[in-house]
């Protein structure tokens, strides 16, 4: 009798305390969760930024081949106009 009533307090006292555990790995899963969200979100704008400064980069170049191909043309002109 001892032995029984013993097991329904241990098993009441797991039903009490399950819900609470099951809470609280449900709330370290959703935290990881958030982590993982959080490292993929700042990678993602690292790549952004060095999109970013690359596409500027290029953008630069571009400016500098038009301009050098604007300079190459008034040369050529004042050639001809020179001869």
């Amino acid at each position: 009798m001892k032995t029984f009533v013993m097991t329904g307090l241990c098993a009441f006292a797991l039903l009490i305390a399950m819900p609470s555990m099951a809470q609280d790995v449900a709330q370290d899963k959703a935290e990881k969760k958030e982590m993982r969200a959080d490292k993929k979100r700042e990678k993602a704008e690292k790549k952004m930024a060095k999109a970013q400064t690359k596409n500027s980069m290029d953008d630069k170049s571009d400016k500098m081949e038009k301009a050098n191909k604007k300079m190459e043309k008034a040369n050529k002109k004042e050639m001809k106009a020179n001869n």
